[in-house]
């Protein structure tokens, strides 16, 4: 049997191995014990994704290992929390870091909206600048009651 105790020892015979762009561990798998038999996948047995190394490595059934799966996601642990500085406030927050942690709460992250959509125009009575997120022409309704 061919040993391939590393993903770079699988990855150097991976054009060999893995003629149809398999994965990582699909090549991994193929050159160590052979083809992978139909109906069978090839499973992460700490479900780290990142280690083919062979020993990590098993083969199952389609069924067993979709069982595998559910029954982890199931069991699996509260995320960890991270901490966080708001763009809106300033303050400190805890939350799960899920790429897009910018504000504490949805009304600071409205308020960032907001900002966001004001444009700066100038006032067509008193010439002063003001802003707005619509399409108003004066800066404000007190302007507007002078005029009548």
């Amino acid at each position: 049997m061919r040993q391939a105790n590393t993903i770079d020892d699988a990855k150097a015979f991976t054009e060999a191995f893995n003629p149809v762009g398999r994965s990582v561990r699909t090549g991994t798998v193929a050159f160590t014990m052979g083809e992978i038999p139909e109906g069978y996948d090839v499973h992460h047995s700490n479900f780290d994704k990142e280690n083919n190394n062979i020993s990590n490595l098993v083969l199952l059934t389609k069924e067993e290992h979709k069982k595998i799966h559910l029954s982890h996601k199931t069991k699996k642990s509260p995320e960890k929390k991270t901490k966080f500085i708001c763009k809106v406030c300033g303050c400190e927050y805890e939350s799960v870091n899920r790429g897009n942690n910018n504000y504490c709460s949805q009304k600071c992250k409205k308020l960032a909206e907001r900002k966001r959509d004001m444009k700066i125009k100038t006032c067509e009575i008193c010439g002063r600048e003001f802003s707005t997120s619509d399409d108003a022409k004066f800066c404000s309704k007190k302007m507007l009651r002078g005029i009548s």
